[in-house]
């Protein structure tokens, strides 16, 4: 048996890679680059028997254009997983995995409830097809390594809060993977990057004596800088010693402020945060040495979304003026909290937003002026917060006309955010990214 298995983006396919190790049981396997060119002509000639997708929304529409057109040229039986096949609570192709890729029956059609991902089935993602298929990962300067699925946060916007996600995970699985496994994916891709994006939800929900052991052992086996996400009641409840531990490996830390107002958390479903609490851990990040990526969400449904995201522009420099700020539009995926709530409030969902935050384009369809003024406010966050550029600003502002300067704009962005975690290697490694990236701005 042949596997093809679509990478989209411009970073590692990661949850691809391990559903590759799997299908490696059953024959070989081939990846196909879908950022740059038609693969449609690659894939078919290689003839697989069974085309293998795990998109996420914003590149599902894309998936199902290859699917179609490899279909017109060749049998073949498509295989979907992931978090939006999962949580969309329909067909996505011939074989749609809700949950787990691991002892999957190919013989089967239709939804197949695979269950819980066990870290114990976490080893070994197949990196070396990977980087032989699609070269441009294995130099880029960034890998991505999970330690915990799941996540105990209930946020209103995600889909793992929520639908078959919540159902099959609930709190159960918030268990680490063996540090060996982790240990030894990590000498693998050492060679080839620079730094660790720690997708975990958050690295300060799991044991505390896991993580002490785990630190312990990345510093005297690998050393590369790692970039964390973490939230304000964890970094509260921190050890000092775990923290200062952490320091020797973690160059940065990302921290979901998310919205300043309470009744906009509560709607995000973190009311359990505040900006008091918010900027309490910021600064025992900040005093521990620790460079903070500040994030928050824009575009939210309420009467006043402009005002709104002003608001929360106000509190993220409030709580850490000059640090690095990322300000996303709210998207709205498959079958969220937030999609119900948007449905049941009368808030027009979209139709030019297919779920990429870095367009700055928001879920919701407030009409064009509004639309536009929120897309601005996504683009001037951060250097907004950056260099404490006040509101009055902002607002005079909020109707230019930045299409034209929209990429350039999302280019300095993203150069400031390496330059604030790696900033020896910034202007080296900005050159290399750019050059191998298809940038959506």
């Amino acid at each position: 048996m042949k596997f093809a298995l679509v990478s989209f983006g411009n970073e590692e396919s990661y949850g691809l890679l391990f559903a590759a190790t799997e299908f490696k049981k059953h024959g070989e396997i081939r990846f196909f680059d879908a950022e740059f060119g038609d693969i449609v002509p690659d894939i078919v000639g290689y003839r697989p028997d069974y085309l293998c997708f795990s998109p996420m929304t914003v590149f599902f529409k894309y998936a199902k254009f290859i699917e179609n057109e490899v279909k017109k040229r060749i049998s073949v039986v498509s295989i979907y997983g992931g978090h939006h096949a999962s949580n969309s609570s329909s067909d996505c192709g011939d074989i749609t995995v809700v949950g787990a890729v691991h002892g999957l029956d190919i013989n089967k059609r239709g939804i197949v409830h695979g269950g819980v991902t066990r870290p114990e089935n976490l080893i070994h993602p197949s990196r070396e097809e990977y980087f032989r298929d699609i070269p441009r990962m294995k130099n880029r300067y960034r890998k991505m390594l999970l330690s915990v699925v799941g996540c105990p946060w209930s946020c209103s916007y995600c889909s793992s809060a929520f639908g078959n996600f919540k159902r099959m995970y609930g709190e159960s699985s918030l268990r680490h993977r063996s540090i060996d496994d982790i240990i030894a994916e990590a000498k693998y891709i050492l060679p080839h990057t620079q730094e660790i994006e720690w997708v975990d939800d958050d690295i300060l929900m799991g044991d505390y004596e896991w993580y002490t052991e785990f630190f312990t052992r990345w510093q005297a086996e690998i050393g590369l800088p790692m970039y964390v996400s973490t939230t304000s009641i964890n970094v509260l409840k921190a050890p000092f010693d775990l923290l200062k531990l952490m320091r020797k490996s973690v160059n940065c830390v990302g921290m979901g402020v998310q919205a300043i107002r309470p009744e906009s958390l509560k709607i995000l479903g973190r009311a359990w945060d505040n900006e008091a609490q918010l900027k309490k851990a910021y600064d025992k990040l900040v005093a521990m040495g620790f460079r903070v990526n500040l994030q928050a969400i824009v575009g939210l449904p309420l009467h006043d979304p402009v005002e709104d995201a002003l608001d929360t522009v106000d509190g993220l420099i409030r709580i850490g003026k000059g640090c690095i700020a990322s300000v996303y539009p709210l998207q709205i995926y498959p079958n969220t909290r937030i999609e119900k709530y948007c449905l049941d409030n009368k808030f027009f969902l979209n139709d030019e937003c297919i779920g990429d935050t870095n367009s700055g384009l928001p879920g919701i369809n407030f009409g064009m002026k509004i639309n536009n003024r929120l897309k601005n406010i996504c683009k001037l966050a951060t250097m907004a917060v950056k260099y404490g550029i006040e509101r009055k600003w902002l607002e005079a502002m909020l109707d230019m006309d930045l299409e034209d300067a929209s990429e350039k704009m999302s280019l300095v962005r993203y150069f400031e955010c390496i330059k604030d975690r790696l900033p020896e290697k910034a202007e080296k490694l900005f050159g290399e990214i750019t050059a191998t990236m298809h940038l959506r701005s």
